[in-house]
């Protein structure tokens, strides 16, 4: 897999590279919901199995919810225009779609309706939207202003109906079809704008992209993606407390069944938090029932442990029986005993001369 850190290169990193889902709750903690995970080949592209991870779980939300629409985050690694044409715009399971774009990255609006009998071709795109350029922003769509206690006043900027310019390299079409024009996706560009960052450091202004099918909610749209970052946490307590990436397996499909034990164990942790009395040291602030964080859990679950049911059998006594009561007779035996120790034959004497001539020849 390439180098997390981005060396230019190309320095390569060992192992497998895997995709995680989980859900985030509206509560700023650490805690989240791992829901599916997927391990991605180095031939294949993070985009595409992440979409193909969003249809298969959005379809199997519609059987069992149905009108409910799910909001999936993405980060800056993924295409969000590519996830709105597969996931968004699918007509049997729509989702909303929230991708980060570069603050470089340049738009453009829908044109102008073509006059009746002029000449040419229509025109594909309207005016230019770049982000870096204020002067090309036209009066947002929607706007919304808040404070919030850890982020303070919040602004929130967006422009609906815009589009990318498509690339020819992108293959929105099949393999086999030739010719096919690739189409247009359009969606609204997310400005957030934060007074102060959670920690110390200069808050940075974030450029996002969504796209779905129902209403936009912009203080929903901020909210759900800055609270994305609780994944970090599990990625951390997974590594570090749960041993994801300790054992040294060889084969793929041994280091899948091993993410998906880390993944139940996880999940197991989750849903005992509520039953676990909190165990801090004597440095460690208190923390109540609603606040514990993982670690905490992992901590407090031995005591818990032995009053859990398991449906594996009773395990066997590693230790021998008690053998034969002491001071006791032995019984008689129908047979005497045997010695089965074989006794060394005599062997010839060695003769003196033959000796010497060997010694001395």
């Amino acid at each position: 897999m390439p180098d997390p850190g981005g060396d230019p290169r190309g320095r390569m990193v060992p192992g497998w590279a895997y995709q995680w889902v989980c859900q985030v709750s509206a509560t700023p903690d650490s805690w989240t919901a791992p829901v599916d995970v997927v391990r991605v080949d180095p031939e294949d592209n993070a985009t595409e199995v992440a979409c193909a991870q969003m249809n298969g779980l959005v379809r199997g939300l519609a059987r069992h919810r149905p009108g409910v629409v799910p909001v999936f985050c993405l980060d800056a690694g993924y295409c969000p225009i590519t996830a709105t044409a597969r996931v968004a715009s699918d007509p049997h399971a729509p989702a909303r779609i929230i991708g980060r774009i570069r603050r470089d990255r340049v738009f453009y609006c829908d044109p102008p309706a073509k006059t009746p009998g002029s000449g040419g071709r229509p025109k594909l795109h309207g005016d230019r939207f770049a982000c870096a350029d204020p002067t090309t922003w036209p009066e947002p769509t929607h706007e919304v202003h808040t404070v919030d206690d850890t982020y303070g006043p919040v602004h929130v900027q967006a422009w609906a109906g815009l589009h990318p310019k498509p690339s020819k390299r992108r293959r929105w079409a099949a393999k086999n079809t030739k010719g096919l024009a690739a189409p247009i996706i359009r969606g609204t560009i997310v400005r957030v704008s934060l007074t102060r960052a959670p920690e110390a450091g200069t808050p940075q202004t974030l450029w996002l992209w969504t796209a779905g099918p129902d209403p936009i909610n912009l203080d929903l749209i901020w909210r759900a993606y800055l609270r994305r970052f609780a994944i970090e946490h599990t990625n951390r307590f997974i590594k570090q407390h749960l041993a994801w990436t300790t054992p040294a397996v060889r084969h793929p499909s041994q280091a899948d069944l091993w993410t998906w034990i880390v993944a139940a164990a996880h999940t197991q942790l989750r849903l005992a938090r509520t039953l676990i009395a909190d165990q801090r040291l004597p440095w460690e602030r208190p923390l109540t029932t609603a606040t514990l964080t993982p670690f905490r859990v992992r901590r407090g679950f031995r005591s818990l442990h032995p009053h859990l049911t398991t449906p594996a059998k009773p395990p066997k006594p590693s230790r021998p029986g008690p053998g034969r009561p002491q001071r006791q007779p032995q019984p008689a035996t129908n047979q005497p005993p045997q010695d089965d120790h074989q006794k060394t034959p005599n062997r010839p004497a060695l003769n003196p001369q033959r000796a010497s001539r060997a010694l001395f020849p």
